[in-house]
């Protein structure tokens, strides 16, 4: 221990400064600690990009699930074509993706259809899309698909999806879910 310190000691008190090669090993040192450093910010910001995308989804997911439930709960069976026909209370589009009823709630026929990049839109006196623009962040938007009357007609059916408009980086649906809401309506399918 006696030599190391009369080593270290005498680097110290020497006034003729560093070598090259003491000054480049720190160099190097220093290079791959940036490095690291830097590889270490754009992984994280690659993360956190993807973990606002999915709860971004999720938000927006929810937010849709809760509209379009409210919609298909507050259909009703129109009184004046249920003379003509067997009951209409909601007819699904062959595709199974749009579908129209009249709702109690607005007092006017609905059809509820996809648009390919601004999601579920609701007809009714005008087109307005089904959740705002503000809740669309990172050019998400809904889908709707797979819409269903259950043989009782008191259960309809619908999945919604998440989709990026950037089909590039997002293939597939980011957040999807089967949803089932129970209505009076005692709806009777029938498809165009």
């Amino acid at each position: 221990m006696n030599l190391r310190n009369r080593i270290v000691s005498s680097k110290l008190n020497n006034d003729h400064g560093f070598s090259l090669t003491e000054l480049l090993a720190v160099i190097a040192i220093m290079s791959l600690v940036t490095l690291a450093i830097a590889a270490g910010a754009v992984t994280a910001v690659r993360v956190y990009k993807q973990v606002s995308i999915k709860a971004n989804a999720q938000t927006l997911l929810a937010t849709s699930i809760t509209a379009m439930s409210d919609e298909f709960e507050h259909a009703v069976v129109d009184d004046a074509e249920s003379e003509k026909t067997e009951k209409k209370a909601i007819t699904i589009d062959g595709d199974k993706k749009g579908c129209s009823f009249l709702s109690e709630k607005r007092g006017v026929e609905i059809k509820i259809s996809n648009n390919s990049t601004d999601g579920i839109y609701v007809n009714a006196q005008a087109s307005l899309p089904l959740v705002t623009k503000k809740t669309n962040t990172y050019d998400l938007y809904t889908e709707v698909s797979d819409i269903s009357v259950s043989t009782t007609g008191d259960l309809i059916g619908y999945t919604i999806s998440v989709r990026s408009a950037s089909t590039a980086e997002y293939p597939d649906a980011i957040e999807s879910q089967r949803v089932y809401v129970r209505t009076a309506l005692g709806a009777v399918n029938k498809g165009e």
